[in-house]
This record gives C-alpha cells, sequence and structure tokens, in this order.
C-alpha cells in the first residue's frame, strides 16, 4: 500500500515537472515571438529612415554638383577675360626680372672691385706699419692701430670638439678713417705668452669678415683652440698686442 502510495506521488511529482517545463517553453516561445515583432517594427523604421537620408543625400549632391559647374563656368569666363593682359604682364616680369638681374650683376661687381680696393689698402698699411712700435693693451682697453681702435671685451672658456678647452674672445673693432674699411679673421692672430701657436676654431658662418663703414663699430666672436693648456694668451693685431690675461 505504501509502495503503491509513494509511485503514485512520484508520478505526480514528475508530471508537474514536465507541466512546468511545458509552461515555461511556451512563455519563452511567446517572449521570442514578441521580440520578433519588435525587431520588425525597428527594421522598418530604420530602413525608412536610412532610406530617407539617401534621399537627402543624393539631392544635396546634385545641388553642389550644379553650384560647382556653374563655378566652373565663371571661373573660365573671368580666365578668358583676363589671358590677354596676364600675358602682357608676364612679359613685363620676365623683363624688370632680366633688369634686376643685370642690376644685382653690377652692384655685385662694384663691390667686389670695392673690396679688392679695400684689402689692397689693407696690406699697404700693413706693410708700412712693419717697423713702428709694438703697443701694449689689456681686456676693457681701446688700443688704436693705424685706421682701426680694437677692444677686447672678455676672454670665456668652453669645451669644444674632441674633449678640446677652446677660447672664445669677445672683440670691438671701430673705423677710425675716413673711409670704409675690411676686415677679416686673417687681421688677428692669438698666441701664448711663450711663444706657443693656437688654431682657430671653425665656425659654420663667418661673423668676422665685414665691410666696417667710417665711423662704425663691429663686435664679434673670435674662437681658437690653444696649442698648449694653462698658458696665458695674447691677442696680436697690426702692431698691437692685447694680453688676454
Amino acid at each position: 500500500m505504501k509502495e503503491s502510495l509513494k509511485c503514485k506521488l512520484e508520478y505526480i511529482e514528475n508530471k508537474s515537472i514536465e507541466l512546468e517545463k511545458i509552461e515555461s517553453f511556451n512563455n519563452a516561445e511567446e517572449i521570442r515571438k514578441n521580440l520578433d515583432d519588435i525587431f520588425d517594427e525597428r527594421k522598418k523604421e530604420y530602413l525608412k529612415f536610412f532610406d530617407s537620408e539617401r534621399k537627402r543625400i543624393e539631392s544635396e549632391n546634385n545641388k553642389n554638383k550644379k553650384e560647382l559647374e556653374e563655378f566652373k563656368n565663371k571661373i573660365e569666363e573671368k580666365r578668358n577675360y583676363f589671358k590677354k593682359p596676364i600675358l602682357v604682364l608676364s612679359i613685363l616680369c620676365i623683363a624688370a626680372s632680366i633688369y634686376v638681374l643685370f642690376k644685382t650683376n653690377s652692384v655685385s661687381n662694384l663691390i667686389n672691385e670695392h673690396e679688392k680696393k679695400l684689402s689692397y689698402k689693407g696690406a699697404v698699411e700693413k706693410a708700412n706699419n712693419k717697423d713702428k712700435e709694438i703697443r701694449y693693451g689689456k681686456i676693457g682697453e681701446w688700443v688704436e692701430e693705424g685706421n682701426f681702435k680694437i677692444k677686447v671685451n672678455s676672454l670665456k672658456k668652453e669645451s669644444g670638439t674632441m674633449g678640446k678647452e677652446k677660447d672664445i674672445i669677445n672683440i670691438t673693432v671701430e673705423n677710425i678713417s675716413d673711409e670704409d674699411m675690411k676686415i677679416d679673421p686673417t687681421m688677428f692672430n692669438v698666441v701664448g705668452e711663450n711663444g706657443s701657436k693656437t688654431k682657430q676654431a671653425l665656425t659654420f658662418d663667418d661673423k668676422i669678415t665685414q665691410i666696417v663703414n667710417r665711423g662704425r663699430k663691429a663686435t664679434f666672436d673670435y674662437e681658437v683652440y690653444p696649442e698648449e693648456e694653462g698658458v696665458n694668451l695674447e691677442l696680436e693685431f697690426g702692431r698691437v698686442v692685447i694680453k688676454l690675461n
């Protein structure tokens, strides 16, 4: 009796579980259908929106193409209108360029001739001053030499290439003559007080070579590598010697 009742209870329990599963499946199927309906509605809305946007973009593109074509036609009309004046203007520009080039070459030739004369005058003056007495100066002091006055403003040391120490001498030169005078690095020489030599440092641009107009000053750096370290240096300029210690 008990066994029979137990079997019935198990049967009823199993059937209940099956019914619950069937009910859950039916609910899931209903949810799926609802989701499909929602998706279809959204799909229709998106397709409608995209079709509307496509038509709008096509309309704008056609409008832009039409405006661009009109603009090109206007440009072509203006180009044809200005074609002849531009040709005349081009010929005038070419003629002006040739004239400027000719004048530039003429000015360059005059400058070169002027520099040659100045260099020749400097060489003559150097030869004439060969037997004059040597004059000494120091940093911060003006010393007169021929057509110039020279002053060493400062001396500083820096680390140069290959670990060598470099001396940078800041110099001011004043043209006290009645004519423009040319200066260049060969007019300066730096030596040790014991006679040791120095080598001028290579720089990217030559700021020393220039024409100093009469009554004008030029300031620049003269950089050298001493042959011996720890030796007091002297700057030679013509018959002037300026001690750099």
